[in-house]
């Protein structure tokens, strides 16, 4: 496994094993001292990630990592730089994923790259690195989302100041006086200032949205005609709003709200990557679904060799999201395959939306992936249900069995590979019996069934 094999470019031959001793024996660290002398080490051998320095010989950092993200596109990519860096790095770091301030904290080095590490951790067989290499338009990191997330970082971080940076940009502007005053948060007036959009919404919230918001944008300008980008940011965003109140009300814990939030907000980034890649066969996949009557996701699986919910958590584990996201991300509609047996921001990302998809059907023509009941009773969630679902849709019971945007009667685990695909066990039709004496029931079908666990 390439993963946890570390790459480090830097003039200084310490920084190296400054990384090896940051991250510990499970990790293995190799350094060179120029930027040819990488490109040589990416040739002859496969590296989960490569960190350049920004003032290397021959070939600098940006160079380097722009030439790495060419060739290697699977390996993620890391610039270190002082921080009086920083603007040379907005400017000419086309190819970085990520920026590591120098002297780098030990601890920021480790989870950075242990996040990078993550995005094997949904890839259970060569099928998405195989689509990942034929993908022609990843977007990269953006400057503008440099700046906000190093404006939140700083001691004297204000509203003021991080509406100052996104003000810079008028679309990312448009869109978070958008979603502050969209209903969701009910404001008494309407917001025109960026920097009171940043207090009424918070620092998470905000970068939140300037990561979708240009992801979706960069991919906005070379969708195909039958695709729209607006309907899926519309989704995504009540998606967010309700994986936040799931959480809020189940836990109490703002963090994990905020995660949920954002993991909301990104669930189905990999629909228009796989839209705007593979224009035609993504039609036909989508027709597929429609004439089969099968979820899109297990289409999409046996037609590109991954599901989009992969597809976007890995592009979201290349720009550096949490792992919490990224599992949110990955296994959205198919939570079974989490080893946490806990309630997590997959969690609420996987309820909410199946809430909102039982409240706003899309009328695509194909069905949505149910709410996984199995799963909740596993977790000891599945009393809760009928309350998120009355919050959400304003309904306790779920729509008719035949109806668009219902729960249907069964699962299927995901196809492993292309040509095959494995029903499991069955999911009881939900009726307006008596909750607890369902629950029971569920909860002894749970204890029967173990699911199997994603592995590293």
């Amino acid at each position: 496994m390439s993963e946890k094999r570390i790459l480090v470019a830097d003039s200084d031959p310490q920084t190296a094993g400054q990384f090896a001793k940051a991250l510990g024996g499970e990790w293995q660290v190799k350094g060179v001292a120029s930027g040819e002398a990488a490109l040589a080490a990416l040739e002859s051998e496969p590296f989960g990630a490569i960190v350049a320095s920004l003032g290397l010989p021959e070939l600098d950092g940006p160079q380097l990592l722009n030439r790495v993200r060419q060739k290697f596109p699977n390996t993620a990519r890391f610039l270190i730089a002082e921080e009086a860096d920083r603007e040379r790095v907005l400017k000419e770091g086309l190819g970085t994923q990520q920026f590591l301030t120098k002297p780098c904290n030990a601890a920021a080095i480790k989870s950075a790259l242990e996040n990078a590490a993550s995005v094997g951790k949904w890839i259970e067989d060569d099928g998405l690195r195989e689509l990942v290499s034929r993908i022609r338009s990843l977007p990269t990191i953006p400057s503008i989302y440099l700046e906000v997330r190093a404006a939140l970082k700083s001691s004297d971080a204000s509203a003021e100041s991080i509406g100052a940076v996104i003000v810079k940009d008028m679309a990312m502007t448009t869109k978070l006086l958008q979603v502050c005053n969209s209903s969701y948060f009910g404001l008494p007036r309407k917001i025109t200032d960026p920097g009171e959009a940043v207090a009424r919404l918070g620092f998470d919230t905000v970068n939140s949205i300037v990561v979708a918001v240009k992801m979706l944008g960069y991919y906005d300008r070379i969708k195909p005609a039958y695709y729209s980008v607006d309907k899926l940011w519309k989704h995504s965003q009540s998606v967010a709003h309700h994986a936040r109140a799931v959480a809020m009300w189940q836990t109490s814990d703002r963090v994990l709200a905020e995660s949920a939030y954002t993991a909301g907000l990104m669930h189905d980034l990999g629909k228009v990557v796989l839209a705007c890649n593979f224009c035609q066969d993504y039609e036909l996949a989508q027709n597929a679904a429609r004439q089969q009557i099968r979820p899109l996701w297990q289409v999409e699986k046996e037609v590109f060799g991954a599901s989009h919910a992969e597809i976007g958590a890995y592009l979201l584990g290349k720009w550096g999201l949490p792992a919490d996201v990224l599992e949110a991300a990955a296994l959205h509609h198919s939570p079974w395959r989490t080893g946490n047996g806990e309630f997590s921001v997959l969690t609420a990302v996987h309820v909410a939306d199946g809430l909102e998809h039982e409240a706003n059907p899309s009328g695509e023509g194909w069905p949505a992936s149910p709410i996984d009941t199995i799963y909740l009773a596993k977790i000891g969630c599945l009393d809760q249900l009928p309350h998120w679902r009355e919050s959400v849709t304003g309904k306790t019971n779920v729509p008719a069995a035949n109806s668009p945007g219902s729960v249907t009667a069964f699962r299927t685990r995901e196809v492993k590979k292309p040509e095959t695909t494995t029903p499991v066990a069955p999911v009881l039709p939900v009726t307006p019996v008596k909750q607890s004496w369902y629950a029971g029931i569920l909860q002894w079908i749970a204890s029967l069934w173990q699911g199997p666990s994603v592995t590293g």
